[in-house]
């Protein structure tokens, strides 16, 4: 579908199929159409596909970052920063000059260590060579579409490259993010109206744009800092704690998994906005994986709605797996062939982000099995249990990448008998000598605890506060 805005008319709206819309021609006959002049045309449609430059000043990339992209469907291509700061910005103002009207693209910088591409755009990221040599040149993309890296090797072979520092553009109507040294250039750049821009994600960059001119009112900005930087921003800012510049490259030694993790959602999550795009149906992703868990009982097909290599953490227990080999044996041998048949599973709430999709969940069942997620090693009891279950679901290019289930443990103990709130260690001691006669039982519920979370009525709260 094409909206079409002419100042003093009324909105035009044409239905149209890709490669079936002959954007010039469509252009010329509204031009016909708008007698008197002086009115202003602007078209905006979805592309089939949303186009990301990568931008660096040296050879090393990380390929981590760049599947995540294409995971996540992005066509990437590339732009090369080579320390010529005033030839570089002139490229940045450019860049949007052979889309037609309504086309977007992103720019996106890092400062990334070794990472590969190969010559043609879509292709998989595989090895590098250990160093790059003069002969190797790049060269700035111009038009669209173009391959990831345009690189001349002497034999005129497939290309293999390695990138490193870049920073994140994003041009969409354009997104921009820039990761390190070229982050305040990709900052300082987009100052400057330009017509398709429309976000720009900067990480760790050196310091502010010491422009007091502001981003255009349209824009989105977004910046992720590192603990170790210290200065402030006027902007949107995010800054990780206990992070250095680099935490978000796979490859440095300053990498922090956790840091990265939650500044690629908020990058995703800007990109889709800016590109005006929806990601994949998490919810119907994740309904069906479990169907094939708890209904199908295939182990095979529930690994396929997984990535090649993914994990799962039951939380209090430590099982599960990693990779997929670990994992589809934990599925087929431990995980769903000894789930007591009466298990029940009530969903209680759900909140679905960019990435993730998260759980509350009642789960009740009676203990006639050993669950071997749950309670290993430990022989049926034949009790029943009620415990409350919050699952973190992570999703990757329209597959799960990883699963966190959470739950009260010792209220699924004290329920079959395992743990006896009223027993104290007598190796139990206190940081104040003589006090352990205080501690008359152990601060820890049954299926009270769950049945709370039912209904908030149904037992009275803080019976565990000795002052209540």
């Amino acid at each position: 579908m094409v909206r079409i805005d002419v100042g003093g008319f009324p909105n035009i709206n044409i239905a149209t199929t890709d490669g079936k819309f002959d954007i010039p021609k469509t252009k010329q006959q509204i031009r016909q159409r708008m007698r008197g002049g002086g009115r202003t045309v602007h078209l905006s449609w979805n592309t089939t596909t949303p186009r990301i430059v990568l931008t660096s000043d040296t050879d090393d990339f990380d390929p981590t970052i760049i599947s995540h992209f294409q995971q996540e469907g992005f066509q990437l291509s590339y732009l090369e920063y080579d320390g010529n700061k005033q030839d570089y910005m002139a490229k940045l103002q450019h860049l949007q000059d052979p889309l037609e009207l309504g086309e977007k693209y992103a720019i996106v910088g890092f400062e990334l260590d070794v990472g590969t591409a190969t010559h043609g755009l879509g292709t998989r990221y595989d090895s590098l060579p250990a160093k790059l040599g003069d002969e190797y040149k790049y060269h700035a993309c111009t038009t669209f579409p173009f391959s990831i890296l345009s690189v001349e090797l002497p034999q005129r072979q497939c290309t293999q490259v390695k990138l490193q520092r870049v920073s994140v553009l994003g041009l969409t109507n354009s997104l921009l993010a820039a990761y390190g040294d070229a982050a305040t250039l990709v900052l300082e750049a987009c100052m400057k109206p330009m017509p398709k821009l429309v976000a720009v994600v900067a990480y760790y960059p050196g310091h502010p744009p010491r422009s007091t001119t502001n981003f255009p009112p349209t824009l989105h900005v977004q910046i992720h800092l590192a603990a170790t930087q210290k200065w402030g921003t006027r902007w949107p800012s995010y800054r990780y704690e206990n992070t250095e510049p680099g935490f978000a490259e796979h490859d440095l030694e300053e990498f922090d998994k956790i840091g990265a993790s939650l500044a690629w959602t908020r990058t995703l999550s800007t990109l889709r906005t800016a590109f005006d795009i929806d990601g994949p149906d998490l919810e119907a992703i994740w309904v069906n994986h479990t169907r094939l868990e708890f209904a199908e009982k295939d182990a095979d097909k529930t690994m396929a709605t997984m990535v090649a290599q993914p994990y799962v953490n039951h939380v209090p227990t430590m099982t599960g797996g990693i990779g997929y080999d670990q994992l589809r044996r934990f599925y087929a041998d431990f995980f769903i062939p000894n789930n007591p048949p009466d298990m029940r599973i009530r969903l209680l709430s759900r909140t679905v982000g960019v990435d993730r999709i998260v759980d509350e969940m009642f789960v009740s069942f009676t203990h006639t099995t050993e669950i071997s997620w749950m309670l290993p090693g430990v022989p049926p009891t034949d009790k029943k249990v009620e415990v409350v279950l919050v699952s973190v679901v992570c999703i990757r290019g329209g597959k799960l990448y990883h699963e966190h289930i959470h739950w009260d443990q010792a209220t699924v103990l004290v329920q079959i008998g395992l743990l006896d709130p009223k027993y104290i260690p007598k190796t139990f001691k206190t940081a104040e000598e003589g006090r352990e006669d205080e501690v008359e039982r152990l601060p820890v519920c049954g299926r009270e605890a769950a049945r709370k979370v039912l209904d908030e009525d149904s037992s009275h709260s803080n019976e565990l506060i000795p002052d209540w």
